[in-house]
């Protein structure tokens, strides 16, 4: 699973070239560390001054139009010693844009439902999110979680 996942999603994370996962009877740990490898590589920058780019999350800050500037984005990123400056993108397809902005009220949702402790918030923020999308499944899937965690979630109104 590690060699995969840094074969592929992590080499674009860590800003690397993709392997080829080998055919192996042992399996190695990767070069490349992962996030901590991501955190490193923006450490580094920040005392170095050495200009780098990184995929990480951050507010928007005008880099995708339509987008608040304090709306967390995962996005490519130039680091310097003055820190993380999200890459301008501009404009995204309608289908993209539809899409995130269903991501990002559900984020907005789930932070308020956990503010006020309310079921029936937290029933809403899976509602709206593109992989539930559904009112009767979110209900069923909320009241799960809560009876598997009430020990942990007290009381939610």
């Amino acid at each position: 699973y590690t060699q995969k996942r840094e074969a592929s999603y992590m080499a674009i994370e860590t800003n690397s070239q993709a392997r080829a996962i080998p055919a192996a009877e042992k399996l190695e740990l990767p070069d490349s560390l992962g996030y901590a490898g991501v955190m490193l590589d923006f450490v580094e920058s920040l005392q170095t001054g050495r200009e780098n780019n990184i995929v990480l999350s951050v507010p928007n800050e005008g880099a995708i139009e339509g987008f608040a500037d304090d709306d967390v984005v995962e996005i490519s990123c130039t680091i310097t010693k003055d820190g993380a400056r999200p890459v301008f993108i501009g404009s995204v397809p309608e289908d993209m844009t539809l899409l995130m902005k269903n991501v990002k009220l559900f984020e907005r949702l789930t932070v308020e439902a956990v503010a006020r402790r309310s079921r029936e918030l937290a029933v809403q923020a899976l509602t709206v999110h593109p992989l539930v999308n559904s009112y009767s499944l979110a209900k069923g899937l909320v009241g799960d979680y809560m009876n598997a965690y009430r020990d942990l979630l007290g009381d939610w109104t």
